[in-house]
């Protein structure tokens, strides 16, 4: 019965954070905020922590687009890692993103999301490129609204193929 009871309330909470994001979408606002759900695994809510002091550093104009670029890549990738299991760890961010496809953790939209994160940090990282805070800032929505969901389905109960959260598959 409690099982049933938490599912209910992971329900309603994730409905709860579609609404919101529908809503900040139709105001033409940030689709997710920078502060995370508290999540189990004490590595990625360490990093999820991390990532909102430099969400907020960049905000505030005190880090640049290029570290905060490189820390959404990383936090994204950490908690795919973590849902896909310690098989998944080494593997290529755009095989991991794959994978959470095909568990239904994500959309398609949401993978094309994070493999253009991943595209343009690595453009950024390797090829000593730039990215300007205007073209991060137009980039930023998206990804956020994506890691959002990633955090709420690690927090869903149950084992991995409970995790997918209902009623959201459109990549908002």
């Amino acid at each position: 019965m409690g099982g049933r009871i938490l599912r209910g309330y992971q329900r309603g909470a994730w409905d709860a954070t579609g609404t919101v994001l529908d809503l900040s979408k139709a105001m033409n606002g940030t689709p997710g905020s920078y502060i995370f759900d508290a999540v189990e695994d004490a590595t990625v809510r360490y990093r999820l922590n991390g990532l909102t002091h430099v969400l907020q550093d960049w905000n505030n104009q005190t880090a640049s687009s290029e570290v905060t670029l490189e820390e959404l890549h990383t936090v994204t990738e950490l908690t795919m890692g973590t849902m896909l299991g310690e098989k998944w760890d080494n593997r290529a961010y755009s095989e991991q993103a794959a994978e959470m496809v095909s568990r239904g953790f994500l959309s398609e939209g949401d993978r094309e999301v994070l493999v253009g994160l991943k595209d343009r940090r690595r453009t950024v990282r390797h090829h000593r490129g730039t990215i300007d805070r205007g073209e991060l800032a137009l980039l930023l929505p998206s990804v956020l609204a994506v890691l959002h969901r990633l955090v709420a389905r690690t927090q869903a109960p149950g084992d991995a193929a409970d995790r997918e959260a209902p009623g959201r598959s459109d990549g908002l």
